[in-house]
């Protein structure tokens, strides 16, 4: 074995489709595709979420899965915490409450798109109690956006046109009726109601909504496992059955009709609400289909795929027509731990490893790229899991060769008290996205090897507390609780890959020293203090001003 070292869909059933083309996105740890949309210019927005708490992602794609615009930021896409929406110029429309790692802020950043990617305006809404978590186009004049208990209505432009208020804080869900009119989802029950909060219609609905859709005058909800049929005054006009059916179906409107896709199919919609099966989605190991999206006669399927818990997204263009596009990518890791070690970090202890990544190639086509990627322990970081991770690209392994990926010398822990830094314990790395596809046999992805940390020897020392204030913060911050480090003080900010992004220092004895953070970007960072007598760190998070 050679080793080489680099450093119009049709209302009919049928049983397969062709697939047109396939990306496996892996840009972080914890990335999960939740939604898709089709905007302007024959493009894809495919949304979700790309870290574990505080990065979310709308990616537009061209019509070969290209990226043609993105953007990232801290302000949720989707789970109950914002939502995206497809305006009727073929933009979208964005509001999402901002995400502080452990918990969602109050205030909601509502962002309308142009098709080609421009900001048209932005428009920040904070409510005291309940976080804007919904948002709804509208068919004409408006736009809508709502908390639990209370719905804002803008114009096209952004400018405060309404609303009103929910007493009972029970709102789930909202969708434009008309042009001067919504479908809320409330409690048990659904409701039509005008601008101002009257009640136009109502009906039962029971305690299992899912997704509802307007298709020509007919409200279509989706509820347990079953399709609901109601007419524009809400008067239940028929129920069939969805088999499949979860939490994370969801209707799909085209030109064509209107679909729904399940965890294992897609089914198209008559006009009295049968569903009936077009397909189901093409097997793939570890993969669970999350949403569709339907245009002419091509079908974007999003959806994530796990290995060793590590996610990455799947994005794919179905046809019921065309050439099949076959993938044969199979890659195995093997591990290679030179040496361990652990260093003090006063009052901490961090575990080290150089280590070596073999990947092999068993596919039957050239491998031209790939993802390693071995997590780390920091247990003083709640929110966050880092990694250390080789993205690797430009070579070309014929099938049967193996390519040596060195990670080199990385921490396996960090923050251990004294105690913790020695033991039995395992180092893990795993393999994604070979050629940015999906693996299509994922079992030998991972590869482990079990070592012994050597203890360390030092006088550890008691443990100093730091405190930020503001925190949240958007240009300065207080850092208090200096005292007890002892001079000169040195004070880092680093983002959770450990990147030193901002320095101060200060060979005063003063308790408290002012952080300036006017250049960071919003996210979470670590602030670690370090003095003569002792070190100490705290978490502060970065919002826009």
């Amino acid at each position: 074995m050679r080793i080489i070292l680099l450093a119009s869909l049709i209302l009919v059933s049928f049983q397969a489709q062709a697939q047109l083309w396939e990306r496996a996105d892996q840009r972080s740890e914890e990335i999960g595709l939740e939604q898709a949309l089709p905007v302007g210019g024959n493009r894809w927005a495919v949304i979700g979420k790309t870290a574990m708490a505080g990065n979310y992602l709308i990616s537009v794609r061209n019509v070969d899965g290209t990226v043609a615009w993105e953007q990232n930021s801290m302000y949720s896409t989707s789970n109950g915490a914002g939502s995206v929406v497809l305006m009727p110029d073929s933009g979208l429309l964005h509001a999402g409450s901002m995400d502080g790692c452990d918990f969602f802020w109050p205030e909601c950043l509502v962002r309308r798109y142009a098709p080609n990617g421009t900001l048209l305006w932005e428009r920040m809404i904070t409510s005291e109690e309940h976080v804007v978590t919904m948002a709804a186009k509208g068919s004409v004049n408006h736009v809508a956006l709502a908390s639990s208990d209370t719905v804002y209505v803008l114009d096209m432009d952004g400018n405060n046109a309404g609303g009103f208020t929910v007493p009972a804080n029970d709102v789930q869900a909202i969708l434009w009726a008309g042009d001067t009119s919504l479908v809320m989802v409330r409690g048990l029950g659904i409701q039509v109601v005008e601008l101002d909060g009257t009640v136009q219609a109502s009906a039962p609905l029971g305690p299992s909504f899912v997704d509802m859709a307007w298709q020509g005058h007919q409200l279509f909800v989706l509820a347990n496992d079953s399709i609901r049929r109601y007419t524009s005054a809400l008067a239940l006009a028929g129920i069939a059955a969805l088999p499949g059916a979860n939490s994370s179906s969801k209707f799909t409107a085209s030109e064509n009709g209107l679909y729904v896709g399940t965890p294992s199919g897609l089914y198209q919609v008559d006009s009295s609400g049968m569903p009936n099966l077009l397909f189901s989605w093409p097997a793939l190991p570890n993969y669970y289909n999350t949403a569709c999206v339907v245009r002419d006669s091509t079908v974007l399927a999003v959806g994530n795929t796990g290995i060793s818990g590590r996610g990455t997204g799947i994005i794919r263009a179905l046809s019921i027509s065309g050439a099949a596009v076959q993938h044969d990518e199979d890659v195995e890791l093997l591990l290679d731990v030179d040496s361990v070690w652990v260093q003090p970090s006063a009052p901490y202890w961090d575990r080290l490893a150089d280590i070596t990544g073999l990947v092999v190639n068993h596919g039957t086509d050239t491998l031209r790229s790939v993802v390693l990627s071995m997590w780390y322990d920091v247990p003083s970081i709640l929110c966050s899991f880092p990694a250390n991770r080789i993205d690797s690209s430009g070579f070309a392994l014929p099938p049967g060769d193996t390519l040596a990926l060195p990670f080199g010398a990385v921490y396996v822990a960090r923050g251990l008290y004294q105690g913790q830094q020695g033991g039995e314990d395992d180092i893990c790395a795993v393999a994604l996205a070979p050629n940015r596809l999906a693996d299509r046999n994922p079992d030998d992805n991972t590869a482990c090897e079990t070592v012994n940390f050597p203890m360390g020897i030092g006088n550890i020392g008691r443990q100093a507390s730091l405190n930020l204030a503001p925190n949240p913060a958007t240009d300065k911050c207080v850092l208090s609780g200096l005292g007890a480090l002892g001079t000169p003080l040195r004070v880092c900010i680093m983002d959770f890959t450990g990147r030193v992004v901002a320095e101060q220092n200060s060979i005063g004895s003063s308790h408290n020293l002012e952080l300036d953070i006017s250049s960071l970007a919003p996210a979470t960072y670590l602030v670690v203090a370090e003095g003569s007598n002792n070190r100490a760190m705290a978490k502060l998070v970065v919002v826009s001003p």
